[in-house]
């Protein structure tokens, strides 16, 4: 469905004959359905629109999940989100027994971002793991404790759940 303000408020562009199809066939108002943008109408209704819908409804119907442990050398988790295709994967802590994190593509900019700006031998690359990635870039950020913690919700949680959870971070 189109969605603009016009139709959003039941009636037609300006102009128009006002018998579109998605406005219910309303003339045009001119500017009687502005009234309903205001902020306090718009908050409202991302607010319910949050609070009805859930975590779940975010989830594909089918796609595949890769998890790497955050001992396996950088360069391979590269070429294993690489090879399948995919943006980002989440992270497993097999000492902690936990998931830590999500690697993504921007992560791996980073890494050669630093690579580029101190030089790195091809054994200290081939060595270097996720984790010991994830720590350095935490100390380089200032991130007292280490990396910071995965969040997490519930699929049946709301969408405004989840937002509060994350702007918690």
């Amino acid at each position: 469905p189109l969605l603009s303000p016009h139709a959003a408020s039941g009636g037609a562009p300006p102009g128009s004959s006002g018998a579109q199809a998605g406005t219910g066939g309303l003339a045009g108002t001119g500017n009687a359905g502005l009234q309903e943008f205001t902020p306090e109408v718009t908050r409202a209704r991302i607010s319910e629109f949050l609070h009805r819908h859930t975590a779940y409804e975010l989830i594909p119907e089918s796609g595949k999940v890769v998890v790497l442990d955050t001992s396996l050398p950088v360069q391979q988790a590269f070429h294993a989100l690489f090879e399948q295709g995919l943006p980002s994967a989440p992270l497993w802590d097999s000492e902690r027994l936990e998931f830590v994190g999500i690697i993504s593509s921007s992560d791996f900019m980073n890494i050669l971002h630093r690579i580029r700006s101190r030089p790195v031998s091809n054994e200290e690359l081939e060595k270097l793991t996720i984790s010991k990635w994830r720590v350095e870039a935490a100390i380089e950020s200032g991130e007292v404790g280490g990396a910071r913690r995965l969040v997490s919700v519930r699929p049946e949680d709301s969408l405004h759940t989840v937002a509060h959870s994350l702007l918690q971070c």
